[in-house]
């Protein structure tokens, strides 16, 4: 008895797809497409939730969440960035220092690492600088976010920002970027 090798179609691609987190959003879009084609990507945000972008390995491709593109001659793996958006804390005074409060105690080593700022944008590439973040010694699953020594700017808009892999003290990471705007009186 003979077995047939399977039969690879050198004309169709595939474009899969995935969320970062499957209670933040869903995606569409995705199949096996002729090489060439002009596919378009849907990402629909899920409530508490916003589409921030689509990555393909570590390059972004597009903030848009509809996306359009080429297939071209390569299979394409994207994955659809979603947001935990936090209520807005408007008119806050310029002296505020925030408690972040999580279910676990965070790791102290990550009091630093970057993963926890502010920023003036709701990207979080304009960081502000000073901010002293520290665990607060009454509740081991709290920290606090100091303003700088100068405090918030008044009329400001402001962003906190949580990045994925936040670790806990027992190694959990956070697995979605988490952000809260809030404004200066």
């Amino acid at each position: 008895m003979t077995v047939a090798e399977p039969v690879i179609d050198p004309t169709s691609r595939t474009v899969g797809l995935t969320a970062n987190s499957s209670k933040a959003g869903t995606v569409s879009g995705g199949g096996t497409y002729s090489k060439g084609s002009l596919i378009t990507v849907k990402a629909t945000a899920s409530s508490g939730y916003v589409f921030e972008s689509w990555t393909e390995g570590s390059t972004m491709v597009s903030q848009d969440a509809s996306y359009s593109f080429n297939l071209g001659e390569n299979d394409h793996y994207l994955l659809a960035n979603f947001v935990q958006v936090m209520p807005d804390k408007l008119n806050q005074p310029a002296d505020k220092t925030w408690l972040i409060t999580f279910s676990r105690p965070v790791s102290t080593n990550e009091l630093n690492s970057g993963k926890i700022y502010v920023a003036t944008d709701v990207k979080g590439s304009n960081k502000v600088a000073a901010l002293k973040i520290e665990a607060v010694a009454a509740n081991n699953c709290q920290l606090s976010i100091k303003p700088p020594a100068t405090n918030w700017i008044s009329g400001q808009t402001y962003y906190l920002i949580l990045e994925p892999g936040l670790q806990s003290a027992a190694g959990e990471n956070l697995s979605i970027k988490t952000r809260m705007k809030f404004t200066i009186q």
